[in-house]
């Protein structure tokens, strides 16, 4: 699935990005996942695994919480 998002034109999410920037990319993602039937409990890790360097150890961070 995450081949699928990556398909359509979404990129990985470095977060060293500036704030505009992530709310494209966020908005990209929202976009992406209303064209591909991806099941609301599959999502959160289908975007997780487009995150990478900084924002993934934010995300681990996160959900350790």
């Amino acid at each position: 699935m995450v081949k699928c998002i990556r398909e359509i034109g979404c990129v990985p999410f470095l977060g060293k990005e500036n704030i505009e920037i992530a709310g494209y990319w966020l908005r990209k993602v929202e976009q992406s996942l209303t064209q591909i039937p991806i099941p609301g409990n599959v999502q959160v890790s289908c975007v997780a695994q487009m995150l990478s360097n900084s924002a993934r150890s934010w995300w681990a961070m996160v959900r350790e919480r």
